[in-house]
């Protein structure tokens, strides 16, 4: 048998090649439980550009289907066990073969209406026995052709949706890169120094405006918020570094969703500046921490001013409830420093005309040899002092020095200030105040507050000079109506300004 199929395959050759040109290469599973009539059949597939697997059953024809992936079935109908319909009807069963086209096998007969019956369990075809190469091989071509072309389809459907798949993660980065781009614009607008950090803290961004707050080469010490920290003022730092570690441990339990600070940040020049900084976690889909995003908002003058105004209220307090009136300007001095400066001092006229030192109160952390230039420079005395040039010189209302005996520094900020205590047009005494620190100065608020405290001042000694003269006449009135002999006062015009009881006596006026 094999032999004759042979030669009957050798003679329609020509015939055959032109139906295998158009198979593409597919898996044929062919099914029988005759191993003769399975080489019979694979030498009449031989032609095709296709793989065949052979089956002696239909069980084992069911284990192959769940390994590989067949593009036509040729099953032979009389099969002992397991016949090919109920083989058939199996396949049709699963959900990964139904789709399998079964071309059935059948001898001349009755095997043949059995065989058009088949149809219901799914067949597609059915050839009869002896098997017609050339009806086979077109058959078999067919079927492999139409799965080579569904693989084809669905190849190309893959690659169109990875076309796809990329095409749309092009356009989410540039939709992300634009957006991006769009908050950097919007940070650069605004006036606040705007930056961005990861989940740990790195920072990742910054605006340009922290490049012209830190200057030229500046930016790289600002590092990360959980890094050096160099930015930030000594004595704010502590409380800065434990309040962030806290937010990155449990950013859930931030009050309002955000971190609100307020620190001193240095600027270029080593002044420092007050700052409000507020930074928000930025969270996933999922409700993850993936980075924060801050700003850093300077409020220096504000703060300078709310500080200056709370520091006079409590010193005007002070001065208003004293009994003991120098007590009272040692403790605005305390108030004073370090406050609003590193040094203040005050001066006041003695009636005697001399210069006395009521109050010093200098900042702790100030280098010595600084206390010392500005002990020189705010001396209560001596021919160059401020006190005796504010004392002796009509006006000025103030005056600025520093070390070189000028106005202002270089770049116009005061280093220091005194001001004349001035009451009912004379000058009882000197204010001074000096910012000797690295990075404080002496601004606005300061002026505006030390003019207000010189006004307070010079009224506390004012008052303190007149309950003082009010007290001494009271105690030589106690003499004189004490003492026997009679007084009499009369001022220049004749009028009696003061007649003691001894007076009345004697006169008997």
């Amino acid at each position: 048998m094999p032999h004759v199929t042979r030669a009957i395959v050798g003679r329609r050759a020509t015939d055959l090649h032109s139906v295998a040109e158009t198979a593409a290469r597919s898996t044929v599973l062919v099914v029988d439980d005759q191993p003769n009539n399975l080489q019979v059949v694979e030498l009449i597939l031989e032609p095709l550009d296709v793989n065949v697997i052979t089956a002696g059953s239909g069980e084992e024809a069911l284990r192959i289907l769940l390994e590989h992936d067949i593009a036509v079935i040729v099953l032979d109908v009389r099969m002992p066990g397991m016949d090919g319909f109920e083989t058939a009807a199996y396949v049709k069963r699963r959900e990964r073969t139904r789709h399998v086209p079964i071309i059935f096998l059948t001898a001349v007969g009755n095997d043949r209406e059995q065989a058009l019956s088949g149809y219901q369990a799914g067949a597609v075809d059915f050839i009869e026995k002896p098997i017609e190469p050339l009806v086979l091989c077109a058959k078999v071509a067919t079927f492999a052709e139409l799965h080579a072309s569904r693989l084809e389809v669905a190849r190309q459907a893959e690659l169109l949706r990875e076309a796809a798949r990329r095409e749309a993660e092009v356009e989410l980065q540039e939709a992300r890169e634009a957006g991006e781009q769009r908050y950097r614009d919007l940070a650069e607008a605004i006036p606040s120094m705007v930056f961005a950090m990861d989940a740990d803290g790195v920072v990742t961004y910054r605006s340009g405006r922290w490049d012209d707050f830190t200057g030229p080469g500046g930016a790289a010490s600002f590092g990360d918020i959980g890094g050096t920290w160099e930015l930030v003022h000594p004595t704010d730092r502590a409380g800065l570094q434990s309040r962030w570690a806290e937010a990155l441990s449990a950013p859930d339990a931030l009050a309002d969703g955000h971190l609100e600070l307020h620190a001193r940040l240095r600027r270029w020049d080593g002044v420092w500046l007050w700052h409000d900084i507020i930074c928000r976690p930025r969270r996933s889909a999922e409700g993850e921490v993936v980075g924060w995003v801050g700003t850093a908002t300077e409020v220096d003058h504000q703060r300078r001013t709310d500080l200056a105004q709370r520091t006079l209220a409590d010193a005007g307090a002070e001065l208003v409830a004293a009994t003991d009136w120098v007590r009272a300007m040692l403790r605005v001095a305390e108030l004073t420093v370090p406050a609003m400066a590193d040094w203040c001092s005050i001066d006041v006229v003695e009636l005697d005309g001399g210069v006395r030192r009521i109050a010093l109160r200098v900042d702790g952390d100030l280098d010595p040899t600084e206390v010392e230039r500005l002990g020189e420079l705010l001396a209560p005395g001596g021919e160059h002092s401020p006190t005796e040039r504010l004392l002796g010189i009509d006006p000025p209302a103030r005056i600025a020095l520093d070390e070189h005996g000028r106005d202002t520094d270089d770049d116009g900020r005061l280093s220091a200030l005194a001001i004349p205590l001035t009451v009912r047009g004379r000058r009882v005494g000197v204010l001074g105040l000096a910012a000797a620190s690295r990075g404080r100065t002496i601004g606005v608020p300061e002026h505006s507050f030390a003019r207000s405290l010189a006004s307070r001042l010079a009224a506390a000694v004012d008052n303190a000079r007149l309950y003082r003269s009010a007290e001494e006449r009271a105690q030589a009135a106690e003499v004189l109506d004490a003492i026997a002999d009679g007084v009499a006062l009369v001022d220049g015009d004749g009028v009696v300004r003061l007649w003691n009881p001894a007076a009345a006596t004697i006169t008997g006026v």
